[in-house]
């Protein structure tokens, strides 16, 4: 596992903080889960341009 530090506004850490609390996630989780979502749609994205 590699730590990663990103610098973020504090109204945008309230609203995920907000969004980990009420799906019962961390919000280090949470973040993760939108990176994973994001390399899955950019995986497929690059498949369709594919030959």
């Amino acid at each position: 596992m590699i730590r990663f530090l990103v610098n973020i506004p504090v109204e945008l850490h309230r609203m995920l903080k907000k969004e980990a609390i009420a799906y019962g996630q961390t919000l280090n989780g949470l973040i993760r889960q939108i990176l994973w979502d994001w390399a899955e749609r950019q995986s497929k994205e690059a498949d369709k341009h594919s030959p």
